[in-house]
């Protein structure tokens, strides 16, 4: 017979993947690189033209962060922020070679998201009086990211923990 030809009970690729109990795994990775893309995709967005402007309400009503506009300016703040988002994403991406790097780019996503839904409750435009608006609805979706964040965290510091131990 060909090379097209399985053995019997075998199954290619993808299927026999998840057939082997090992969506798990392929889902950290998922997740993790997913993370990863979106940091990467958000830090390099604040280098654009109306970057500085779209975040300067956020920024400014922050009892945390609003005194980066006093030091770095509108588009700096932006600049300053993109590059944290960068190094965020390539820290987390860097998990297979180095999980201690994907242990400090999680725990800096924590940081990222714990302050981004800080905005929730100091930006005036985050909420109507009636309950949350389209900017409010678009800040509360960081809680999932805080979440993947603190796993990436959780799941990098058991990894160099059991390198360290074998």
């Amino acid at each position: 017979m060909g090379h097209d030809t399985m053995a019997a009970g075998s199954t290619p690729g993808l299927a026999r993947t998840l057939r082997n109990d090992s969506l798990p795994h392929v889902a950290q990775w998922i997740v993790t690189y997913a993370l990863a893309i979106i940091f990467l995709v958000f830090g390099i967005a604040k280098f654009g033209a109306m970057a500085g402007e779209s975040i300067a309400p956020l920024v400014m009503n922050s009892p945390f962060v609003s005194w980066w506009h006093t030091l770095f300016g509108i588009n700096g703040t932006a600049r300053v922020v993109g590059v944290f988002e960068i190094l965020t994403g390539l820290l987390i991406a860097a998990r297979p070679i180095s999980p201690r790097f994907s242990m400090i780019g999680g725990a800096m996503a924590v940081v990222t998201f714990l302050v981004t839904l800080s905005f929730l409750f100091s930006t005036p435009d985050a909420t109507d009086g009636k309950g949350l608006t389209m900017l409010g609805e678009f800040l509360l979706k960081d809680l999932v990211l805080l979440s993947v964040g603190f796993w990436i965290f959780a799941a990098s510091r058991a990894e160099v923990r059991a390198r360290a131990g074998s």
